[in-house]
């Protein structure tokens, strides 16, 4: 430890040191599941839903008209099941992310926290892949997530062609993970958030189809602080930025 936290630690306590650095961006540390898009048992229902939030069902948008069917593994097998979501059609791809969102091709869920509660996001994985029983001619396909937090951003893209063969479980080659951890936006909130996860091809395809499985939110949930916690984390980091510009001085 360096004089100037050693200051510190005198000045304000060890505990209180600890408690600012808890406060202050380590509540992720120890993200967990908070739910999970399995589609076992012919449902779009959210799984294992963490404690103090609820989770709605995998849904489209609008009048969409791409399958949504929940299927067994007579053509591709779902990931450690049976269950799996077909998904887009060829007629239901387009060839720009502003196309797709214009043409309503995208999927939706929205997790809501419970009163006083509030949800931190770390990432958002899926695993998706082109079924090769029916051709897909599209070139790479390229799937991206963006948040009613957040608006117009995109949170991140992935761009893939790997297809799976007729019957065969995909693998982590399909898995797509994009990291939430830095956007602040998505950071304690406390009320609900719907996220959009659509794809779009390099070129509109004119035949095949596509799958997904597993979708999976991680983060934590925690209690709103009291107001009188606040005030007094905000005083103790008010007073440690204070030492130690002193202490540069």
């Amino acid at each position: 430890m360096n004089y100037n936290c050693l200051h510190i630690s005198k000045l304000f306590g060890a505990r209180s040191i600890l408690c600012l650095g808890a406060f202050f961006g380590l509540q992720l540390a120890n993200a967990a599941s908070l739910s999970t898009w399995t589609f076992n048992s012919n449902n779009r229902a959210a799984e294992g839903v963490y404690d103090n939030m609820t989770a709605s069902i995998f849904d489209k948008a609008g009048t969409f008209s791409g399958s949504l069917a929940i299927t067994s593994n007579s053509t591709v097998r779902g990931v450690g099941d049976t269950g799996y979501l077909q998904t887009w059609q060829a007629d239901d791809i387009y060839a720009s992310e502003a196309d797709a969102l214009t043409n309503n091709t995208y999927f939706t869920f929205t997790l809501t926290p419970d009163e006083n509660y509030e949800i931190n996001l770390s990432e958002i994985s899926f695993y998706a892949w082109v079924n090769t029983a029916g051709p897909f001619d599209g070139g790479n396909y390229n799937f991206f997530l963006r948040s009613s937090v957040t608006g117009t951003a995109t949170l991140g893209t992935y761009t893939n062609n790997v297809a799976v063969a007729s019957s065969t479980v995909p693998t982590t080659g399909n898995q797509y993970t994009i990291a939430l951890s830095d956007q602040l936006s998505l950071q304690g909130v406390s009320e609900a958030v719907t996220f959009t996860i659509g794809v779009y091809a390099d070129t509109k395809p004119t035949a095949g189809y596509m799958r997904m499985d597993q979708i999976e939110v991680g983060g934590t949930v925690s209690a709103v602080p009291e107001p009188a916690s606040w005030t007094l984390s905000a005083s103790l980091f008010a007073l440690f930025v204070c030492v130690v510009r002193r202490r540069k001085r």
